[in-house]
């Protein structure tokens, strides 16, 4: 058991949960419930938590739990952008944008951006918001893009687009 009472943002039902850590498949449902359930948080809380159940597991704390879930590496992205697919940034590292002071979000856009610019040697025009949901993009996150080079955004919402709407806000 990993205890979580100390921390107020989360559920009272969901402070202490019981995995078994047993082989890969374990570990990734873990953290995936973790992920999910920490992802809402602000970011110096989630580190602090992070933190705190890295050392009750005894492990090294790790700045971002994706690195525990299957990502494309750099070669295959060298690969799907020589193949002429265009690749987009999702942010630095997963943060909720809205919940991000100023500069903040402006590290997590634009950081991200030129990293795959120069990785990949192309132009990194579109980006997706980390969860993409209502609340996770508004009219700042949409001007830090615009202001750091995106053309576009997709988010994670339902719906249709149409030709002169704002392109920073695609379902």
């Amino acid at each position: 058991l990993l205890p979580l009472s100390s921390l107020e943002e989360v559920p009272r039902g969901k402070r202490t949960q019981e995995f078994s850590l047993r082989g890969w498949a374990a570990r990734r449902r873990a953290a995936l419930y973790f992920r999910t359930l920490l992802k809402g948080l602000p970011a110096p809380v989630r580190r602090r938590v992070m933190g705190e159940l890295a050392v009750a597991l005894g492990v090294e704390p790790h700045e971002d739990p994706h690195h525990l879930l299957p990502m494309l590496t750099w070669e295959e992205l060298e690969r799907m952008a020589r193949s002429a697919v265009a690749i987009g940034s999702h942010g630095l590292t997963h943060e909720i944008l809205t919940r991000l002071s100023a500069s903040e979000l402006t590290e997590q856009v634009s950081s991200s951006r030129r990293l795959l610019a120069e990785r990949l040697g192309q132009v990194i025009r579109g980006f997706a918001y980390p969860n993409g949901r209502l609340g996770d993009f508004d009219q700042t996150t949409s001007a830090a893009l615009r202001a750091v080079g995106y053309d576009y955004a997709m988010t994670f919402e339902p719906g249709l687009f149409a030709s002169g709407e704002d392109p920073y806000t695609i379902p």
